[in-house]
Parts: C-alpha cells; sequence; structure tokens
C-alpha cells in the first residue's frame, strides 16, 4: 500500500523528527505542488482519510510561477517550489528539526556514516550556512546543495530530506536521525 501525504505528515510526528508545528512538507502534484500551511502540526494533517477540510491544513503552489490556491503557505514556499524546478526526480520534500539531527547541525566536520544505511540511502549530507529562514537566500543556498544531495543540514535550522516518494523520504529521515543519535551517545561515552 502507497502512503499518503496525510499518512507520511503523521509518521514524521510519530517519529519526533518534528516538534509541536515546526517543520514542513511538501509533495509534486504535475506542476503543482502541496504544502503544509505555516503553524500547521504534522499529526493534524488528516484529511484524506477523516474529511478534515484540506484548505485548512496545505495550500497548493505553483511550481512555475508564483500562483497559490489557498492561504498562509510555510514560509519555506520558496524553498520547495525552486527544489522541484532544479530536481525532476524529486516528488517529496520535508523540512524537519529531528532533535539529534539538529542537535548536530552546527559542526559540519561530523562523520554520519556511523551506520551502513547512510552511505547505502543517503549518501554524503550536505550543508548549509546559518541563513534567515524563508529568505531567497537560504532558498538558493538549499537549492545549490541539493542538486547533488538527498539530506541537508542547515545550520541551527534543522534538516532538509527529498525523494521520489514518501517512504523514501521519511527512510532516510528515520536513518539520518538514528546516525544522529549515536555520534551524540558516542561523545557521551568518550
Amino acid at each position: 500500500m502507497l502512503m499518503t501525504f496525510s499518512e507520511f505528515c503523521r509518521e514524521v510526528s510519530n517519529k519526533n523528527l518534528v516538534q509541536a508545528s515546526s517543520g514542513n512538507a511538501s509533495v509534486r502534484q504535475e506542476n503543482l505542488f502541496k504544502i503544509t500551511q505555516s503553524g500547521v502540526w504534522f499529526k493534524d494533517v488528516e484529511f484524506e482519510c477523516y474529511n478534515f477540510h484540506e484548505d485548512k491544513v496545505v495550500t497548493n503552489c505553483s511550481i512555475n510561477d508564483n500562483s497559490v490556491e489557498g492561504i498562509n503557505p510555510s514560509s519555506e514556499a520558496l524553498m520547495h517550489k525552486l527544489i522541484y524546478q532544479a530536481r525532476p526526480d524529486v516528488n517529496v520534500v520535508l523540512h524537519c528539526q529531528s532533535i539529534y539531527a539538529t542537535t548536530l547541525a552546527y559542526n559540519h566536520s561530523l562523520y554520519f556514516n556511523v551506520i551502513p544505511e547512510v552511505p547505502y540511502y543517503i549518501g554524503e549530507v550536505g550543508w548549509v550556512p546559518c541563513l534567515k529562514p524563508g529568505s531567497m537566500e537560504l532558498a538558493d543556498a538549499v537549492v545549490e546543495e541539493i542538486e547533488t544531495h538527498y539530506v541537508l543540514q542547515l545550520i541551527n535550522h534543522g534538516q532538509v530530506i527529498v525523494g521520489e516518494s514518501f517512504d523514501e523520504v521519511l527512510q532516510r529521515a528515520i536513518f539520518f536521525e538514528l546516525a544522529c543519535q549515536i555520534v551524540v551517545n558516542r561523545s557521551k561515552i568518550s
């Protein structure tokens, strides 16, 4: 069974990859992308199964221009749009702040290949400097790095994870968080 956008968002919340209303997610739908609205808790994105009003949790944005269907898209909508323009192979974008990965999102000299899943499913982790959330500078910096990576560490701002499917992005996010947890726990032991 394929995962829906609602199921994906709830799994992201259940796996503690976001806290409260932090983060945002989107999915490509031809020339549009559906993105969580600003301030929405991922656990509440349930419109596909529970007849919630879709317009209260997601906004449809054009990939090709600045048109928007709905209200209050995430402040990172520009970043998502530019990712979809740069990466036609990407259908899902997740911007999250998982606890362990965000704890380590300050030191780009860290080594994350502590489990075999990192080099196999994630590859090299890209890094983006600390830039103003929602800014064109941040969106441009993310797009430059995401062209050759699937997972980015945004210094002091969390992660951006991309892939072809919800399952692929969720798997990458979970494996990356696990690797970061191992790195943090190793530093406690040393």
